[in-house]
């Protein structure tokens, strides 16, 4: 499998950089895992255009994958609101 660059909007790196730690560097170690395993376990489809999204330990890690062009974009990274599942 083809390895991936992942790219980060400013969005995502101010987002990242309110992020308290140690959770920032578990948040920041999945984003790098995308370059070898943009679609996860755990990963969420959103939508037809490549859209995903990835539940860390309360955050919602919004992202493109463009499989044509081998990359990622993390556009966000969210306070994870959606209710539990079963609820």
């Amino acid at each position: 499998m083809a390895r991936f660059n992942v790219s980060i909007s400013d969005k995502a790196e101010t987002d990242l950089l309110s992020i308290p730690f140690p959770l920032r560097r578990q948040i920041n170690q999945r984003i790098l895992g995308l370059a070898a395993a943009p679609r996860p376990d755990g990963f969420m489809s959103i939508g037809t255009d490549g859209g995903a999204a990835l539940f860390i330990h309360g955050y919602a890690l919004l992202y493109s994958i463009d499989d044509e062009d081998a990359l990622v974009i993390v556009i966000a990274i969210l306070p994870d609101t959606l209710p539990p599942k079963g609820s």
